[in-house]
Order: C-alpha cells, then sequence, then structure tokens
C-alpha cells in the first residue's frame, strides 16, 4: 500500500473520528436541554461545557436558572429564581478574571472588565456559579479543558462565549441586588412610625415655607419634593426616595 493511500486512510479516520464525536456532542445538548425542559424550565438560552458535564439553562420569561451536573448517564436539575444565584466568577487557569456577587462590596472585574493573563496560553477556562440557600457545591461549567494558544481562533471563541456567559450572569446578579434594595427600602418605610396628623391649614402654611426655601436657594427641588410628600402622607414617594438613597449609599460606599 503506498504512502498516498495510508495518508488517505488516516485523514477519513480522523474525519469519521471528528463526525462521531459532533454527532455524540450533539446528542448529548439535546439531552441536557431535555433535562431542563423536565424540570420545569422554558429554555430561552442555554450552555453545555466542553466536557459535556455541565449546564446551564436560563429561562428569561419566568425568571428561573437551570444548573446541571452529571452523574454518569444521569442528568439531575437544581431549578431556582434569579434572586438565588449568588455568585458567578470567570476563572483561567486558577486566576479570578471577572467576578460579580449578591455583596454590596465591589470585586475586581465586577463590572466587566478583563483581568489579564500574562500566559500566551491557557489549559482551562471555567465560569464557576454559587447559588444561595443550598448546601450542593458551585457548579463550574467548563470552555476550555486543553492548553490553547491565545493568539488562536478556538481560544478566541472560547473567551467569546465565556465572557458572553459571564454578562448574562451578572445582569442576573445586578437584577436581584436592585430588588433586594427596593424591599429593604419599602420594609424601612413600613417601619418607620407615622407622624401625627397636621391641620390641613398648617400643612398649607409648611409648604408655603418649603416653597420660599426653594425659591431663596436653599432647598433643591428633590428636597423640596421629599419634605412636601412627608407633609401630605405620600409613603410611597418616601419609599421611592428611600431606595435612591441607599442605591447612592452602595455605589458611593456611604452608608444611606
Amino acid at each position: 500500500m503506498s504512502i498516498g493511500m495510508w495518508l488517505g486512510l488516516i485523514v477519513g479516520a480522523l474525519a469519521l473520528w471528528l463526525l462521531v464525536g459532533a454527532v455524540r456532542a450533539s446528542q448529548r445538548e439535546k439531552a441536557f436541554v431535555a433535562a431542563m425542559a423536565a424540570a420545569g424550565l422554558r429554555v430561552t438560552q442555554h450552555v453545555v461545557g466542553i466536557d459535556q458535564k455541565t449546564g446551564v439553562g436560563i429561562d428569561e420569561v419566568s425568571g428561573k436558572i437551570c444548573l446541571i451536573t452529571a452523574d454518569g448517564k444521569n442528568l439531575p436539575t437544581r431549578l431556582f429564581p434569579y434572586d438565588d444565584l449568588f455568585s458567578a466568577e470567570l476563572i483561567e487557569d486558577g486566576m479570578s478574571l471577572m467576578m460579580a456577587s449578591r455583596s454590596s462590596f465591589p470585586h475586581p472585574g465586577e463590572k466587566g472588565s478583563w483581568v489579564n493573563s500574562a500566559a500566551n496560553s491557557a489549559r482551562v477556562l471555567e465560569l464557576r456559579l454559587v447559588v444561595s440557600r443550598t448546601t450542593a457545591p458551585p457548579l463550574s461549567l467548563t470552555f476550555l479543558n486543553a492548553q490553547t494558544p491565545k493568539n488562536s481562533r478556538q481560544y478566541t471563541d472560547k473567551a467569546a462565549s465565556a465572557r458572553r456567559w459571564f454578562s448574562l450572569m451578572n445582569v442576573i446578579i445586578d437584577q436581584a441586588n436592585r430588588n433586594e434594595e427596593e424591599r429593604m427600602a419599602r420594609r424601612a418605610a413600613v417601619n418607620t412610625p407615622a407622624a401625627p396628623p397636621v391641620p390641613l391649614g398648617a400643612v398649607a402654611d409648611e409648604i408655603k415655607k418649603l416653597g420660599e426655601l426653594m425659591s431663596s436657594g436653599l432647598l433643591t427641588e428633590e428636597e423640596f419634593a421629599e419634605q412636601k410628600a412627608k407633609l401630605l402622607g405620600d409613603t410611597d414617594y418616601e419609599a421611592r426616595a428611600a431606595a435612591r438613597r441607599l442605591s447612592f449609599g452602595n455605589r458611593t460606599g456611604r452608608p444611606s
């Protein structure tokens, strides 16, 4: 048998092996999606790790996430609301590149900045997710599991996919933080003792005085509106104002 024939057989065998691998990966991915659907998730977006051992699905309509960590052929699921996602961290060869969490304290890379590694190649690129109110270990979704040059197309594609999924988790965590701030503001407004009723004439006089203070520049329009709302007993406005103060305090690091 000539060298050309041997080369042809080798190339053909390699192509067949790649085709079989692609078919198996596709079937495995379909199995992950089916398991998520069986758990009650209306899958709008999903991803399966390159090792086909873990998967993540989200339902953007109901605000739920489904995590899968394969146990052999079994695909046990964990289904939970967005608010239960505690943290997301993108890790490359043990180095944290990006992180977001349900904490009011910032983390390096939390807002989406990419912490560059000096290495010319990477072996493992994974997204680690931690869920609140569970004893289950974090889920590690693997995007890369073999030494890969960073100037290669494979690394570029996998890194882009990893960043995209981190960004999705970051948006979910950010929304959960805002939801919690609003709940805290509503509780604070409800727990604030109500002021004793003020005669209507006195209220009008006080509002007039506030207007004069605003006209003279001693009060801003927002301060005037807030004080007026207090006089009129507008608890909805007070709740919104408390939420704004709390949000501002978290962003600046100052107590609200």
